[in-house]
Order: structure tokens, then C-alpha cells, then sequence
């Protein structure tokens, strides 16, 4: 939990209500999933998550300082790394995937799924979306068999298959930094550049 500067210690008082204005969560490395359904997780990294708004259970913290958490005001994820490495592990345990296969290169994530029939190939591009989702996906030079497919069917393959709208329900609004793919890795944000100190 980290005070913003000149704060007091009369945060103290709000902390043993069981409040707290801002917590920042930093890893150089994090497994994220659905393990209470025994999911493969997705390793990412580095990662630094600033939740702000935040209610413990008071009494649990003071009794044995474990953090229960049972509410989020907001959650704004300012750094995020996903290395292709990571993402081809994560999709080769998901099943009904088996033959897909994604590439990073500048600007796009370049998926090619190898059906029983013809493959299915297309472009990928990840934008930090407006509330309350958190991000969009747009398809491009989507290709059956080698065949480029109709905006219009694009389209509906893309609003059946996107993820995205479900995160509109989420319990908490969540905003990302501005997102970038490059060679072998998508970023979320970036680390902040050092500023250099001058000696007089």
C-alpha cells in the first residue's frame, strides 16, 4: 500500500476501517487463469496493477494481517507483458484448440487455426478499449482455405467469437495503458524511462 507524498499516517484510521485509497500490485512475473476451475494459466510479465478504492475486512487484518479482500473501486493495469512463448504454452492446453497457432509481429497477432478441412488464417490488432471495456479486437485479411471472407462474415465470426463485450460486466471498471504488439511479445504500457540526474 503506498501513500501518495506528503500524505499523513491519518490513513491509519481509514486502513483499520478497512479502507484503503490506492494499492499497487507489482511482479516481474504472474500466472492468471481460472484456477478454481483448473484452467491453464497464461504466465505474464512484467506486471504492475494499481487498484484503487479498495475495502478489506478490518477484522481479519487486525487479528491475523491477512487481506481479505470484498471490494474494488477501480482496477488500471499500467504494465503487462505476454511473450509469444507463453501465449503458444497457454493455447496448446486449451481444449478444442488443438492447431492453433499465433505469431507476434508489429502491429498484429497472426493466427492460423489447421481444421479438420480448410485452415482459417487471419490478423489480430489488441487497442486499449473505452469504459466499460477494457480493450477491442479488430480481425483483418481473415482467409478460409486460402479464400479472403466478406467483411460481412468477418464480422459475425468476430462478434460470436470475441471476448471482449463479456468484459463490459465486470464488477469493477478496469482500464489498460495504451497496448503495442511487437516481435515475440504484446505490451501493455511501459516502464518509465530514467531520468538523468546532472551533477552541478
Amino acid at each position: 500500500v503506498k501513500r501518495p507524498p506528503g500524505r499523513k499516517n491519518t490513513d491509519d484510521a481509514a486502513l483499520a476501517a478497512g479502507r484503503v485509497d490506492t494499492v499497487t500490485v507489482e511482479a516481474q512475473s504472474a500466472l492468471v487463469g481460472e484456477f478454481a476451475r483448473r484452467k491453464p494459466p497464461l504466465r505474464i510479465g512484467p506486471v504492475r496493477l494499481r487498484v484503487r478504492d479498495v475495502l478489506v475486512n478490518p477484522g481479519r487484518l487486525a487479528a491475523t494481517g491477512a487481506v481479505e479482500l470484498l471490494d474494488v473501486g477501480a482496477l488500471a493495469v499500467e504494465r503487462l507483458g505476454v511473450a509469444e512463448r507463453d501465449l503458444a504454452e497457454f493455447i496448446a492446453q486449451q481444449r478444442g484448440l488443438g492447431g492453433l497457432r499465433a505469431t507476434m509481429e508489429d502491429g498484429w497477432i497472426h493466427a492460423r487455426w489447421a481444421l479438420p478441412g480448410p485452415s482459417l488464417s487471419a490478423r489480430l490488432s489488441v487497442a486499449a478499449g473505452l469504459p466499460p471495456q477494457p480493450f477491442s479486437l479488430r480481425a483483418a485479411d481473415v482467409r478460409y482455405g486460402g479464400v479472403r471472407l466478406p467483411p460481412l462474415l468477418v464480422d459475425w465470426i468476430v462478434r460470436n467469437f470475441d471476448p471482449t463485450p463479456r468484459l463490459r460486466r465486470l464488477p469493477m471498471p478496469v482500464s489498460l495503458a495504451p497496448i503495442r504488439i511487437q516481435g515475440g511479445r504484446l505490451e501493455v504500457g511501459a516502464d518509465p524511462v530514467p531520468t538523468a540526474t546532472t551533477k552541478e
